[in-house]
């Protein structure tokens, strides 16, 4: 048999001379045969073919997901970190600020002429340490873990005011213009208000991005409207920041999911945001609207009843047919500026004693009887914590109030929950106030005397 040259020199690489080689007849016998079998092998052979596609494909999207939840974990471990940063921030200037404002307020009630100058100049320091407050208090709650946090009434309106306290400095530095509608006063419900604080945040923020990722850069704005249906609260968000695709539209709610360039956003906070009102019985949807981006709320109106009873006054305090024997109090606050305010703010119906030193206080405490012991939470040494066991254990019939600048993290679970004890928060309020309020949480008829 004839073999062309190219199977000739084939042979010769292997060794076998053309004798050895099959002839035509056998060689199209196993041509044949091995087609026939490629054939019946097709199926096969496809589907493995489609199954390394798909492996190669799942195997390219996994990794591709991997890195994309490192990424959402290194972010939310940098969240995490500015998180504890504020707060800890935060708590520090609570202090000072106490201070500051309680002094203002002492001094004011000394000036007689409140159309003098001192008294006016005074009244800015207070109406500023008043907004610094709020802005703390606001950055305590962007800090705030929810699982920790007490449900309460919340006022909606004032929620958003909080958030703004934050965010509307740097909404109003990109001429962003917020408009808020209300069709009535009130707007309750029922909940951890660092949840609803954590959905105007995210909401807002989303707007803002939204403009600058679309160059908006004219005519920016954001329109709240509140108002009730039934018994929901409605909250009406919309913006004319661009929008989101259609096709996207059904997804932003999803974790990870994001519309923003790679590395911009985490894809966490719309839903975050849906998470958020679903666990305060409500609901969330979303729609393109008029150039922009529209969410509705809906939260369920709170069944709380409002307390009529007035807020009791000093003087309402005092005046029951009775008379008020002052009880003995002792102050305990590492910062002596604290101790100085509220000797300042009890004393006219009080016997105060203040001390700095905690460790002092504990033998204070073992050597002469307090009606009422105040201690702030976080000291060196011995801790408000520590005061508190001490007092329980060596001074049953005491009176405990409470003090710090962030009791959401200073206070173990069982004193925030304890409604024995009562809890102040740095700054303090109305320093006029305070004697009432705590008179009217400690006293019992051990310090009422028959007026007869």
């Amino acid at each position: 048999m004839k073999l062309n040259r190219t199977l000739s020199r084939q042979l010769n690489k292997l060794k076998l001379s053309t004798e050895d080689a099959p002839s035509k007849e056998k060689w199209t016998l196993l041509l044949e045969l091995l087609n026939e079998h490629y054939d019946q092998n097709d199926e096969g052979r496809y589907l493995l073919e489609r199954s390394l596609d798909i492996s190669s494909e799942e195997m390219r999207q996994k990794e591709k997901l991997n890195k994309e939840i490192t990424l959402q974990l290194a972010q939310a471990s940098k969240l995490a970190a500015i998180g504890t940063l504020a707060s800890g921030v935060a708590h520090e200037l609570n202090n000072p600020l106490a201070a500051i404002k309680g002094f203002a307020e002492i001094v004011m009630r000394g000036v007689d002429d409140k159309e003098s100058k001192t008294f006016k100049h005074l009244m800015k320091i207070k109406i500023a340490s008043d907004r610094m407050a709020n802005i703390i208090k606001s950055m305590l709650k962007f800090s705030h873990k929810s699982t920790s946090e007490t449900k309460q009434e919340l006022e909606l309106s004032c929620i958003l005011d909080e958030t703004l306290e934050i965010i509307g400095p740097i909404l109003r530095n990109d001429n962003i213009h917020i408009s808020i509608y209300k069709d009535r006063e009130s707007f309750k419900t029922f909940g951890e208000a660092s949840k609803m604080v954590s959905v105007f945040q995210n909401l807002l923020t989303n707007s803002r991005d939204a403009y600058w990722d679309n160059k908006i850069h004219s005519n920016k704005s954001i329109s709240i409207q509140f108002m009730t249906d039934n018994n929901y609260n409605q909250i009406i968000y919309q913006d004319n920041a661009g929008g989101i695709p259609d096709s996207k539209l059904g997804s932003i709610f999803d974790p990870f999911f994001t519309t923003k360039p790679v590395g911009s956003g985490t894809g966490l906070g719309l839903s975050i945001t849906k998470q958020n009102i679903e666990e305060l019985g409500g609901s969330l949807n979303v729609i393109n609207s008029e150039g922009g981006v529209k969410f509705t709320i809906r939260l369920p109106v709170s069944d709380l009843e409002e307390s009529s009873s007035p807020t009791n006054s000093i003087g309402n305090v005092i005046n029951k047919n009775s008379r008020l024997n002052q009880p003995n109090v002792l102050v305990i606050d590492d910062e002596p500026d604290i101790c100085s305010i509220l000797g300042l703010a009890l004393g006219p119906f009080m016997d105060v004693k203040t001390i700095s030193d905690s460790l002092e206080a504990k033998k204070l405490i073992d050597q002469d009887h307090f009606d009422i012991i105040i201690t702030d939470i976080k000291m060196p040494e011995v801790s408000g914590f520590d005061i508190i066991q001490h007092v329980q254990s060596n001074s049953p019939d005491s009176k405990i109030v409470i003090m710090s600048g962030n009791l959401n993290t200073d206070c173990p679970k069982e004193i925030r929950e304890c409604k024995k004890i009562l809890k102040l928060e740095k700054p303090f309020g109305n320093l006029t106030e305070l004697p009432a309020k705590i008179l009217n949480h400690t006293i019992d008829d051990d310090l009422l005397v028959d007026a007869a």
